[in-house]
């Protein structure tokens, strides 16, 4: 769903923070290990989520040109 790709694509503007450690219960270092473990996973789908809006901005754009060179649809009627 496109909006949720836009928003998909924000995750690689958005840095983690750990939580202090008395609130998770967890050391420095298996915090460190876990944000490391979701930051590949975030990365992975923030770059799909990329693909996915280019993908679809190329193609709506291909069919908007096919459509203006073949001259059908709500561009037939221009000269």
């Amino acid at each position: 769903f496109p909006p949720f790709w836009i928003i998909g694509i924000a995750i690689f503007f958005v840095r983690m923070e750990p939580t202090p450690e008395a609130e998770c219960g967890k050391t420095a270092a298996e915090q460190a290990d876990e944000i490391a473990l979701l930051r590949k996973a975030e990365l992975k789908w923030s770059k799909r989520c990329a693909y996915a809006l280019l993908s679809l901005i190329a193609l709506v754009g291909l069919i908007v040109l096919i459509c203006f060179g073949a001259k059908v649809g709500a561009f037939k009627h221009r000269s």
